[in-house]
């Protein structure tokens, strides 16, 4: 008998994975930089289910989308860091 354990072993991390992908997306669409973030644990979740799966395929979409919400979060980030500099008030 063959096992097929490895067809269910990510089963229930996938759909979280999925729905985190989502709802990091939604939140980049209404611009909250935490989208970023909550996109780069989906992603990681996604690296974990290839490992898992052994179907690393899913390494060509998720490394390179990491490394692109990785770099999505730090230009926010600066973004963010210059305009509140530009907002401070200076008394002399």
């Amino acid at each position: 008998m063959k096992n097929n354990n490895h067809k269910t072993k990510g089963k229930m991390i996938d759909y979280i994975a999925g729905a985190l992908e989502l709802l990091g997306l939604w939140k980049v669409g209404n611009k909250n930089k935490w989208g970023f973030i909550i996109s780069i644990f989906a992603k990681l979740l996604w690296i974990a289910v290839a490992f898992t799966t052994k179907v690393y395929g899913i390494l060509v979409i998720a490394v390179p989308s990491l490394i692109v919400c990785l770099r999505g979060f730090y230009k926010w980030n600066k973004e963010d860091n210059v305009q509140s500099h530009a907002n401070r008030k200076v008394y002399i």
